[in-house]
């Protein structure tokens, strides 16, 4: 399937290394009602071509909405992607407090960390 975008937005998804994916993001975010305000499309400007995208897989949606998405997936953070983030990051600097403490407590000592599956080593 071929899908018609603004060259801003074609050289964006070609600088993310996987324009397809970055496609399926945005319109999960869009159909998780990220983008609040009514989508808004761009009008056709004279003398700027549209280039041609290529995927394997309909977005399922038009590709005149599908520019107004990725429009405002470029422009609007995600911030419920943002907060799991800012938890993970929480998390580990727990971990990180704690296994500098027992450091500290014996810096004689060798702290080996072990993580997942042991049996292929």
């Amino acid at each position: 399937m071929n899908v018609r975008l603004w060259p801003d937005q074609i050289e964006r998804l070609r600088a993310t290394g996987n324009a397809a994916a970055t496609i399926r993001y945005a319109v999960m975010r869009y159909k998780r009602g990220d983008f609040k305000r009514k989508l808004r499309n761009r009008e056709a400007k004279r003398g700027i071509r549209m280039g041609t995208i290529s995927l394997w897989n309909d977005p399922g949606i038009k590709a005149d909405k599908l520019r107004a998405v990725l429009d405002a997936h470029f422009l609007i953070p995600d911030a419920v992607r943002h907060a799991e983030i800012d938890r993970e990051i929480a998390e580990l600097d727990e971990q990180i407090a704690e296994m500098m403490k027992v450091y500290a407590v014996r810096p004689d000592r060798a702290y080996i960390i072990e993580q997942g599956d042991t049996e292929n080593e």
